[in-house]
């Protein structure tokens, strides 16, 4: 698939995720060494309650999964941990903030598991049209994810 994908795959993750979860996705787009999804206002996460970290938590791991299970598998696996280096650091961020237990990570992770199933059609979509446009507001994601709703999985 190549790395470019690959980062489209992942921020698109994070982006799905951000408009199912909060709605609040500004903006998402691709640089010369990387990707970005940014809410439409951004704040520390110490300023966020454990409701919010929470659903920041599944966002956040929801580039993870996507990672591990939608992205090419060329490429090493020291390349796909660095892909997610800045997910894991924000994690542990978000544990240590919430204080939250080593079995809430976990259910965090399983949630995300679970949108990015449901979501896939939606995220593959989204990251081919960031392929194509460098970028992508919160407005054309929620399209996006009106023409292709979740899928039901058994």
């Amino acid at each position: 698939m190549g790395f470019r994908l690959d980062a489209c795959l992942h921020e698109s993750a994070h982006s799905i995720a951000r408009q199912v979860l909060l709605g609040n996705l500004g903006e998402m787009g691709l640089k010369k060494r990387g990707a970005y999804s940014y809410p439409v206002n951004r704040r520390p996460l110490d300023e966020m309650s454990n409701v919010e970290l929470a659903k920041i938590a599944v966002i956040v791991q929801a580039a993870i999964v996507a990672e591990r299970t939608l992205c090419g598998s060329t490429g090493n696996e020291s390349t796909k941990q660095h892909a997610i280096s800045d997910d894991v650091r924000q994690l542990e961020g978000i544990q240590q903030i919430a204080g939250f237990s080593d079995e809430q990570m976990q259910g965090f992770a399983q949630e995300a598991a679970e949108l990015v199933r449901s979501y896939e059609t939606a995220i593959r979509k989204t990251a081919t049209e960031l392929n194509r446009r460098n970028r992508l507001n919160g407005e054309q994601v929620t399209r996006l994810l009106e023409k292709y709703p979740p899928q039901q999985h058994s």
